[in-house]
């Protein structure tokens, strides 16, 4: 995951949490490939797919549980 990404701003007036560019995988396998999300404040947001479509490693990377590759990202 050395993949170098272009800077791009996260707009932490409208979103409570947000990445943009996220790249993020475990070990050699890359789930997240330049994944833009914001979640707003006061909105209900659910993230629907099957199995292994990386629904936890997208909130996991937006936490900081796992380590992510070159992003922006406002809490």
């Amino acid at each position: 995951m050395s993949e170098l990404l272009a800077s791009t701003q996260v707009n932490s007036n409208t979103a409570t949490l947000a990445g943009k560019g996220l790249v993020s995988g475990y070990q050699n396998t890359l789930i997240l490939n330049g994944v833009d999300i914001e979640l707003k404040e006061g909105k209900v947001t659910s993230f629907i797919g099957p199995n292994g479509c990386g629904k936890s490693t997208l909130m996991k990377t937006l936490t900081g549980a796992i380590k992510r590759a070159l992003v922006r990202s406002a809490f």
